[in-house]
């Protein structure tokens, strides 16, 4: 609570002395006379003084505020003036409620005191007077809003209507030559008046009217129509004066539906009919009912309701459709108004009933982008728009990540803006997972492990691609109609190889659940993600499983890649579904644009074949259908590039038939090559192909016969493919393999006839030895006390199995541990055809380096060894000191010019305490990296940290060996949250001296008002800077000086600190 000290200055008034004697009350009456001794003096409560009356203080005259009956009288006696609710002052100027000035009452005004107006006002039960002292007398009646009929002297040739219906103020402005107050133009037709009585119907909207009135000749509003009958129109007409709406007799409701007193804004509003409609017998107007019936709910909402509206019936923890939108639906007088809440899902919808049933909704952010900043499972519970995510494959693929509720969508057609880049950035967030988990769940854990279904590598591609479309319009999803599409790329197309069994899996298959999204994600126990080593980008394994089990099981993968990536609509699809006014909820450009690359949005203008709906925003139009086939780019396709053009080439190129591709030297390709190149699309198109020739085929139905290219299923210029070359004994005597392309436009023409690209497969045996590679890169860092480590054995071509052993020189078939089997699929993020398995056993000393060998497809054999070395952390990774240490209590105020300084220092780990580090105070932000990157010293600076509460910070290093140390701090913020208070006031000479408790700046202000209620600012300042002492230099003795200060925090007085006050 503030503090305040209330300062009174004497003025000590001195008197002359005389043998006169003044009576403040003489005994035969009459107040402040003179006499000649005391003893005429009413001395009972009553005072005297020697001198003349003059020279009394008990006969100063003043003004007497009487609050019983409102006056105020100047020249009164002090002491004449006297009794409850009279005050006494030295000018009535001095009292505010003493001030004359404009009253408003109603719409009328009058001249009185400001006290008679908040009386008068309050009697007509308006809340607060509207009162006005810089209107001059003579112009207050000119402010009303009475309004009447305005003259006007045109003269018999002007026609028409010679009055306006207005305020007087409004006529003396126009010019007008006479002013009836409460009359009607039309009063006097047709004598005094060209105005014609009730000559045609309109509504009033506004203020108190929302009716049906009858208007004269010249438009002027008269009264509400009460029926069209000789007496229901007399009676409206009253004789040409001024009917308010109350004065109405009649009421538009079930009973009287001949009546224009629409009961607004419950129940009815005056609205224009159209043809067939009911209306009343004057004209086409009716009492419109208010209240509106949501099309797609069936439910009547009350005139001022407002509820959401959603583009689908699917929404919510991250399984809104690609196209859905959140709506603000309301109803306003009986029409329904649809507000979007952002554009693709930028906003959301949040609504809530009362107890009546009642709903009110409101359109707020989507902060769904926070859920990406959480670092635990409490704090993505206690983001709005976030939700825990659980992740489930099995019992031991089992965590949690933090997603949004809310996917915002992206506006995935603008693949030649500069926006797709951040949309490609937004939908890596879904990241890129190595599934090591292909074979499916454990029956037991450790060395007696064995791999048992395949049916889990389904759950984890699922999973994956389940987070991938969470994230935004990203992977694999459906649209509000139901169309899937796919955006993200697999390994998943296998290899045949003659006499081999292959068991594959196709995962657009596993995405693929239409219309069983919301299933797709569940709550349950667990850990977040950090705890459970999920790393979007790296891979997934659980943790604590410290050996894997052996890969006992054939014909499978033993592990696959999936790329979130953005998704895309499919080229072709029947657009006119986003007009479908079911919902009662317009299309938009996204919703448009998510039912097919061909689809677009025009304004109905523009669309001559439109059909006629209740919406006045764009439609979404095929606009294949506006085109003739001469203006349909038919794609002509040609070779692009290949991504290994040191050792392949193009050749025997067709423009638009077929090219060939073969070695640099030569003209064939030899069996197992897996050969990456594009070919180019004169127009944006979607390119498919096939392993065998495919006729008559419908483009958009070719799921099972085509493949889409790399790029996946959107409009592109550039194609990329990846072909493995099968085994020479596959093919015919020819020795041709065939790959068949087809395309089609985003502007709707498709190549009829295929595109082939030829490879002449060399009729001999591959008889050449793997040639093969490591990741990572050699030497693998061990973390400490940690005798695994994952590796993938990376080959140029598909291999059937890879050995290794911990002795050099030993020959493929003598070596004991076996990795198998290997990826029968080229990997794009791993470069080659992979063989993955986790190495054991690497304490030992001796065992620190192991020898690879890989076989091929055609059983021969790596003769020389590929060395890899592992190298161990001998010490934990260490954060020795922290700074500032836990439980340091911080008083000043944090910004970037008066930063919290951090610091840590890094020990052990496998490089002496290199290591990169990050820092991040909990709940203000995702973790920040220290600048000095790979160092044993790390250095940041807080700049927010301004409540009163203990701050954890966290810290969390990691070094090249994946050695990991976490650690904390805490900071205690103790922050002065209160205002200045005034401890002591001196009286220096002229001057007086005010001391606060602590450093501040003060201003005051001495106008008559607002008194404590000044803006501080507004003030006059006491100070050029922060101090305790503040010195008022010049202090008048009439002035009523009111102080507020602000200390260095910023906290200021809400009421004044002290008020310096005069009295006579």
């Amino acid at each position: 609570m503030d503090k305040k000290i209330l300062i009174i200055l004497g003025i000590l008034l001195i008197g002359m002395i005389s043998a006169e004697v003044c009576c403040e009350k003489k005994i035969n009456g009459g107040w402040c006379v003179p006499a000649a001794s005391e003893s005429e003096c009413d001395l009972n409560g009553y005072n005297f003084s020697p001198g003349t009356c003059d020279l009394a203080s008990f006969c100063n005259t003043g003004c007497c505020y009487d609050s019983n009956i409102v006056t105020c009288a100047e020249g009164v006696i002090q002491s004449s003036c006297s009794g409850e609710g009279i005050t006494w002052g030295a000018t009535c100027a001095e009292n505010n409620m003493c001030e004359t000035g404009c009253c408003k009452l109603g719409r009328s005004t009058d001249w009185m005191t400001k006290r008679q107006c908040i009386i008068k006002s309050g009697e007509l039960g308006e809340a607060s007077p509207e009162f006005d002292s810089g209107i001059p007398e003579d112009q207050c009646v000119y402010s009303s809003e009475e309004q009447g009929a305005c003259r006007f002297d045109y003269g018999s040739d002007q026609g028409g209507c010679d009055c306006v219906r207005t305020t007087q103020a409004d006529c003396l402005s126009r010019g007008g030559i006479d002013f009836k107050i409460g009359e009607l133009c039309s009063k006097g037709y047709p004598e005094n008046t060209t105005c014609k009585p009730q000559d045609h119907l309109n509504c009033a909207i506004g203020e108190d009217l929302y009716g049906i009135y009858w208007f004269d000749s010249g438009n002027n509003r008269e009264n509400v129509y009460e029926g069209n009958l000789r007496s229901e129109k007399e009676r409206s007409y009253a004789g040409g004066l001024i009917l308010s709406k109350n004065e109405s007799k009649c009421t538009a409701n079930g009973d009287d539906p001949d009546c224009g007193n629409c009961i607004y804004p419950e129940e009815s509003i005056c609205s224009p009919t159209n043809p067939g409609e009911q209306h009343v017998d004057a004209g086409d107007f009716t009492c419109k009912r208010v209240d509106c019936l949501d099309p797609y709910t069936n439910k009547k909402k009350e005139n001022g309701e407002s509820w959401c509206a959603y583009s689908s019936d699917i929404f919510g923890n991250g399984t809104d459709l690609v196209g859905s939108e959140y709506w603000l639906r309301s109803c306003e007088d009986g029409k329904i108004k649809n507000d979007l809440c952002g554009n693709h899902r930028e906003g959301v919808c949040a609504e809530i009933t009362d107890d009546s049933g009642k709903t009110q909704a409101v359109c707020r952010a989507n902060t769904g982008y926070e859920c990406f900043l959480a670092t635990t499972l409490e704090e993505c519970n206690q983001k709005i728009d976030c939700y825990a995510h659980q992740v489930y494959v099995n019992e031991e693929w089992n965590f949690y990540t933090c997603l949004p509720k809310f996917p915002i969508g992206l506006p995935f057609w603008n693949v030649e803006d500069t926006f797709s880049q951040k949309v490609d950035g937004i939908c890596r967030l879904g990241g890129h997972w190595r599934v090591h988990f292909l074979l499916g769940t454990f029956s037991q854990t450790g060395e007696n492990a064995v791999w048992v279904p395949v049916e889990n590598t389904i759950n984890g591609i699922k999973e994956a691609n389940d987070i991938c479309h969470s994230i935004a319009d990203c992977g694999g999803y459906i649209n509000t109609e139901g169309t899937y599409s796919k955006g993200y790329l697999t390994d998943d197309t296998p290899v045949e190889w003659k006499g081999e069994l292959n068991n594959s899996y196709t995962f657009e298959e596993i995405a693929k659940e239409k219309g069983e999204a919301p299933t797709w994600s569940g709550l349950g126990g667990g850990e977040l993600r950090d705890y459970l080593g999920w790393d979007p980008g790296v891979e997934l394994y659980p943790k604590h499983m410290q050996t894997l089990p052996p890969k006992e099981t054939t014909g499978s993968q033993p592990h696959a890649h999936f790329n979130c990536m953005v998704w895309k609509p499919q080229v072709t699809s029947d657009c006119s579904k986003c007009n479908d006014t079911a919902r009662g909820i317009p299309c938009t450009e996204y919703k448009c644009k998510s039912l097919g690359s061909n689809c677009e949005v025009v304004a109905p203008p523009l669309y001559t074949g439109q059909t006629e709906t209740s919406f006045d925003e764009k439609l979404c139009i095929n606009k294949c259908d506006t085109l003739d086939d001469k203006s349909k780019d038919m794609p002509e396709v040609s070779a692009g590039r290949i991504l290994d053009d040191l050792k392949y080439k193009f050749i025997n190129e067709i423009n638009n038939q077929e090219v060939t591709i073969a070695e640099k030297e030569g003209s064939e390709v030899e069996e197992g090559s897996y050969i990456n190149f594009t070919l180019d699309t004169n127009v944006l198109a979607q390119c498919k192909y096939s392993l065998t020739p495919v006729t008559n085929l419908d483009f958009d139905k070719a799921d099972k016969e085509f493949v889409a290219s790399l790029e996946g299923e959107g409009a592109a210029e550039e194609h990329t493919f990846g072909v493995t070359m099968p085994a020479y004994e596959t093919l015919d005597s020819d020795m041709i393999y065939k790959v068949y392309v087809l395309c089609k436009s985003s502007t709707c023409g498709m190549k009829t006839d295929s595109y082939e690209v030829k490879f002449k497969i060399k009729a001999q045996p591959d008889l050449s030895e793997p040639s093969i590679s490591i990741n990572p890169a050699d030497p693998s860092y061990l973390p400490y006390g940690i005798n695994t480590s994952l590796i993938d054995i990376i080959g140029t071509k598909q291999m059937k199995a890879c050995r290794y052993s911990f002795l050099a020189n030993t020959p493929y078939e003598n070596m004991l541990n076996k990795i198998e089997p290997c990826d029968t699929e080229y990997s794009e993020e791993g470069g080659g055809f992979i063989c993955s398995d986790e190495i054991k056993d690497l304490n030992d000393p001796v065992q620190n380096t192991i020898y690879v060998k890989c076989q091929s497809m055609r059983y021969i054999n790596n003769t020389v060894d590929l060395a890899h070395n592992f190298v161990k952390t001998n010490s934990l990774l260490t954060i020795n000191s922290i700074s500032p240490i836990k439980g340091t209590i911080w008083k000043e105020w944090v910004n970037t010019t008066q930063p919290v300084p951090l610091s840590i220092t890094t020990s052990g780990g496998a490089f002496d305490g290199l290591a990169t580090c990050t820092w991040q105070v909990v709940g203000l932000g995702s973790p920040t990296d220290f600048l000095e990157g790979e160092s044993t010293t790390h250095t940041a600076s807080i700049t927010e940290m301004n409540q009163n509460k203990t701050y954890t910070i966290k810290f969390s290093c990691k070094d090249t060996a994946e050695n990991l140390v976490e650690n904390s701090t805490e900071i205690i913020r103790e922050i002065d949250l209160t205002p200045p208070t005034v401890v002591r006031l001196v009286r220096e000479g002229g001057s007086v001296k005010i001391t606060t408790d602590e450093e501040a700046m003060c201003y005051y202000d001495n106008s008559t008002t607002p008194g404590c209620g000044f803006i501080l600012d507004s003030g006059i300042a006491m100070d050029t800077t922060y101090n305790i002492d503040h010195t008022f230099t010049k202090l008048d003795s009439v002035s009523t000086y009111y102080v507020k200060c602000r200390d260095l925090y910023q906290n200021e007085n809400g009421n004044c600190a002290v008020i310096i006050r005069p009295t006579a």
